[in-house]
């Protein structure tokens, strides 16, 4: 394992962070960053907030009252979407490693320690991108100890046990967006990241808990297309920055997603956006669209049975699930019959639709501050 003390190997890392209206969550999420047991040389939070300044200085103080320098960077979103206020933060970072998590994702306290020895052991120069484990419980309620190897992880309130079926694990994950690469690419996880910190491939990126190498953002950025809650702009990231190396799972890197419900739309537009953001990016990266796009269709006709026990279990008897993913498909349908030239227009064409018009633009104010010189 690398010697933590070999400046030739040591990185930096940054906290890059997209919030929009959740201040309170955000400051849960920013007081673990800060508590890490290898703190963060940057924290960078584009917010979208209209009352971002009062988030900014509450940030400020925290940072200020750590030991360790912190750089922290917090200005307001140029544009307010999801994809539009990742890549502000990745302009506005310089850290060799960029943890590109939610507002509602808690850190447990050792989870940069551990996500950063694998990025620095010798074997790990090919890999692009770490994923860490999700645990259910937030951290401040948590025991710091190992968590059991048979813990299942939790994603979106449905804990993934083994032994499920394939089919229904991809539901539950909610895979709408087809591989981008049938075969994927050919990843060959060195042994000793496996033998050392139990690191296996990983495919599919999750939003809430991804961390990649700053060099990664200079080939590929998040797609600004995705407007406002931007859905699957995590899968479609990771399956173009896998096409440049290995994403592996660090099981000992662990951390909370909330799963907070404040800011996001409903539920009937979300399952709409789920099929048409899939096909979208599905034409537009897949290397056999066509191909693809009969699967995500196919798959979202299937999922429709599971929304509809869903939607019954909820007791929203107007079925807004299973409506939204019959939307989504006929959509697809259509953006299957464009020209590639006339893609993005329909694209565009379909979101407003549903979403209405744009969040107005905003202008950054910056502020970069190291939390020596606020002091």
């Amino acid at each position: 394992m690398t010697d933590p003390a070999d400046p030739a190997r040591r990185l930096t890392w940054a906290l890059v962070i997209a919030t929009y209206n959740r201040p309170e969550v955000l400051a849960r999420c920013l007081r673990c960053a800060v508590g890490q047991s290898r703190p963060p040389a940057e924290i960078v939070v584009i917010d979208g907030s209209d009352g971002w300044e009062t988030s900014a200085d509450a940030a400020r103080v925290l940072v200020n009252e750590q030991q360790a320098p912190i750089a922290l960077v917090y200005e307001p979103a140029a544009e307010r979407s999801l994809t539009a206020q990742r890549n502000q933060g990745v302009e506005r970072a310089s850290a060799d490693v960029l943890f590109m998590i939610d507002d509602d994702s808690l850190m447990y306290s050792d989870c940069a320690e551990r996500v950063m020895e694998v990025f620095e052991h010798t074997d790990a120069e090919p890999v692009v991108g770490v994923v860490t484990a999700l645990d259910s419980t937030p951290p401040e309620d948590a025991s710091e100890s190992e968590p059991a190897a048979n813990q299942p992880e939790v994603i979106g309130g449905q804990k993934l046990r083994r032994g499920r079926s394939a089919a229904v694990s991809k539901f539950l994950r909610g895979e709408y967006l087809p591989n981008y690469d049938e075969p994927p690419p050919a990843w060959d996880i060195p042994p000793t990241l496996h033998s050392a910190f139990g690191c296996t491939p990983f495919r599919r990126v999750h939003g809430a808990r991804m961390i990649f190498r700053r060099s990664v953002f200079d080939t590929v950025r998040f797609d600004a297309k995705l407007r406002r809650y931007a859905y699957l702009e995590d899968n479609d990231f990771g399956f173009r920055a896998g096409r440049l190396g290995p994403i592996v799972h660090a099981p000992r890197a662990r951390l909370c997603h909330l799963i907070y419900k404040p800011g996001r739309i409903d539920r009937r537009r979300v399952s709409e956006m789920a099929v048409i953001n899939g096909a979208y990016l599905t034409r537009k990266n897949a290397d056999d669209p066509e191909r693809a796009l009969r699967q995500l269709k196919s798959d979202s006709r299937k999922r429709s049975i599971l929304e509809v026990a869903k939607d019954l279990k909820r007791r929203q008897w107007a079925l807004p699930g299973f409506r939204g993913t019959w939307a989504g498909v006929r959509v697809a349908g259509q953006l299957g019959r464009v020209s590639g030239d006339e893609l993005d227009a329909a694209y565009s064409r379909a979101l407003s639709r549903l979403l209405g018009p744009d969040q107005p633009k905003t202008t950054p104010e910056t502020e970069a501050t190291p939390a020596a010189e606020a002091a």
